[in-house]
């Protein structure tokens, strides 16, 4: 059944900061009602639909979770709790403490584990398989926000939940307790009849995104930043917007170079296409642009285990300023790296 599944990308420990809203007071974990036990022995698998209808009914106590729990353990005392198939997969792999991914190329699917960053995921693939996603997020009052999302994909369309339980908690390390919360991604509600939401939690940073799908292109992406306690929303914008704001000229520059430049150009046939793209105006790269998820990517089709070549990777989404940000990883001649995150201007901009 492993083998089924596919691979996403390198789990992670606790998201951190965050600087926007005021702080929101963490829900209170002394309730009065009754805990699920972590350390009972799971029950019968449940599904998403099942766990959808019930994970609210109390908190669940997290044995040794101490003031630090890593995804891992998070994940096992929600499953004590409330088990499932999907998440038992990933724990079966995560026994080892040096786990970190698992794929399967005959399928598009694996598993990944990511301690450091404080995310986990099963992706199912080609297969018939349920999914899921698991992060923490680390609070400023010391808590931390534990989110994992259940689903059961449509047959016909995997990109789209049939069934899920998006489930969301506060952990309170005085009483090693996970309280159910209700915040705004937990509230979020589509615009339109027949959308199905997609939750797209964080492999790195804190930030995530909802997206109203439906069988027909065009998905409107809501995206949430995180500022230590809560989340906000900053934009939103559909796949088609992303396709005609991302056409143009690029530019980000380090101190008085340009650090990073690229023109994309709009095919009727393939979509956006890098017509140049450079690293401190000298390296140049055969590029290529795609977007997915509301994000647009620029990468090479270089051989990375070449590691002296050029190499480049982006992922970028749009700003309520008309600019895009996000991370970076790029490598010039001779075996320079780069990581990071970046902000990129429309057009030339004077700097």
């Amino acid at each position: 059944m492993l083998m089924a599944i596919c691979a996403m990308a390198m789990t992670t420990g606790c998201k951190q900061q965050g600087q926007k809203a005021p702080a929101e007071a963490a829900t209170d974990s002394t309730s009065a009602e009754p805990t699920a036990k972590a350390d009972a022995a799971p029950a019968k698998p449940l599904t998403p639909e099942q766990i959808a209808n019930a994970w609210k009914e109390s908190p669940v106590k997290v044995k040794g979770g101490g003031q630090r729990p890593d995804i891992v353990t998070l994940c096992k005392a929600f499953n004590q709790a409330w088990p499932s198939d999907v998440m038992q997969l990933l724990l079966d792999e995560a026994k080892d403490p040096k786990f970190t991914q698992l794929t399967d190329e005959n399928t598009g699917g694996g598993i990944e584990c990511d301690r450091n960053n404080g995310y986990a995921s099963v992706v199912a693939g080609d297969s018939d398989l349920d999914c899921m996603e698991a992060a923490v997020w680390q609070r400023k009052n010391g808590h931390r926000l534990f989110m994992v999302n259940l689903v059961t994909p449509k047959p016909d369309y995997r990109n789209l939940p049939e069934k899920q339980a998006l489930c969301v908690y506060d952990y309170d390390p005085k009483t090693e307790t996970m309280t159910p919360e209700e915040n705004v991604v937990s509230q979020f509600k589509p615009q339109k009849d027949g959308v199905s939401l997609m939750y797209r939690l964080p492999k790195n940073g804190t930030e995530l995104s909802i997206g109203e799908g439906t069988t027909q292109p065009n998905t409107r992406w809501h995206f949430f930043e995180w500022d230590g306690m809560k989340f906000a929303e900053t934009i939103s914008y559909t796949e088609e917007e992303l396709d005609e704001k991302i056409i143009g000229a690029w530019m980000c520059k380090d101190k008085d170079e340009p650090l990073l430049t690229f023109v994309i150009a709009d095919s009727e046939i393939n979509g956006p296409e890098v017509e140049d793209c450079s690293i401190y105006g000298s390296t140049e790269y055969e590029a290529y642009a795609s977007t997915w998820d509301g994000y647009l990517t620029i990468s090479d089709s270089g051989d990375i285990e070449e590691q002296t070549a050029p190499a480049i990777n982006c992922r970028f989404r749009l700003t309520p300023q008309g600019e895009l940000t996000g991370t970076y990883y790029l490598r010039q001649n001779g075996g320079k790296e780069l990581r990071g995150t970046m902000t990129m201007k429309h057009g030339n901009p004077a700097w």
